[in-house]
C-alpha cells in the first residue's frame, strides 16, 4: 500500500511541477514580449495604416480614434503564445535579461526608428550609440539560440503569425466601429 502512496505523490507532484513551469514559461513570454515592445510595435503598426486610411477618406476618424486607445495586452498575449511555443524557458530568460539591458533597450529603440522610417515617417529621435560593450552584447545575442529565433528567425513575425495578428487587428477595427 506505502508504493501505490508513493507512486501517487510522485505522479502528483511531476503533473504539478508541469502546470508550473508551464505557467512560469507563459509569464517569463510575456515578460521577454514587453520588454521587446513588441505589442506596441504592432498597435503603432496598425495605427499608422489606419491614419493612412483617414487621409484617403476609406476610414472614419472615429475608428481611427477608437484604435488611438486600444491597449496593446492583446498582441503582447499574442507574441507571448508564440514565445512560449517556439522558445525554451532558458532562452525566454536570456531574451529577458538582454531586452531590459541599456543594449537591448537601444537595440528595441533603434528597431522602432527604422520602422518609423520604412513607413515614411520623420524621425522625431536620434539612433541610440552603442558603446564597444553593447555593440558586443548585441552580436553575441544575436548569436544565441534565443537571438536566432528572434532576430534571424524572426518568429514573432512569421507567415503564420503575421496571418494570425490580421485576425487580432481585424476583431480591434471592428470592435470600433460605429
Amino acid at each position: 500500500m506505502n508504493k501505490l502512496y508513493i507512486k501517487f505523490f510522485v505522479l502528483v507532484f511531476v503533473c504539478c511541477s508541469q502546470v508550473y513551469a508551464e505557467e512560469d514559461i507563459k509569464k517569463n513570454a510575456l515578460a521577454l514580449a514587453k520588454s521587446m515592445m513588441s505589442g506596441d510595435a504592432g498597435m503603432l503598426g496598425m495605427k499608422l495604416s489606419l491614419e493612412q486610411g483617414v487621409k484617403a477618406g476609406q476610414i472614419p476618424r472615429s475608428i481611427f480614434k477608437c484604435v488611438e486607445l486600444v491597449s496593446a495586452d492583446r498582441l503582447y498575449e499574442f507574441h507571448a503564445g508564440i514565445i512560449s511555443r517556439e522558445m525554451e524557458q532558458k532562452e525566454i530568460v536570456a531574451a529577458t535579461n538582454f531586452y531590459l539591458s541599456e543594449a537591448g533597450r537601444k537595440h528595441t529603440k533603434t528597431s522602432f526608428i527604422n520602422f518609423r522610417l520604412a513607413v515614411g515617417l520623420k524621425e522625431e529621435w536620434s539612433y541610440p550609440v552603442f558603446t564597444k560593450d553593447e555593440q558586443a552584447m548585441l552580436v553575441k545575442f544575436k548569436k544565441s539560440s534565443a537571438g536566432k529565433k528572434l532576430l534571424v528567425k524572426e518568429i514573432l513575425a512569421s507567415k503564420e503569425a503575421n496571418k494570425q495578428a490580421q485576425t487580432i487587428y481585424k476583431e480591434i477595427y471592428e470592435g470600433c466601429r460605429p
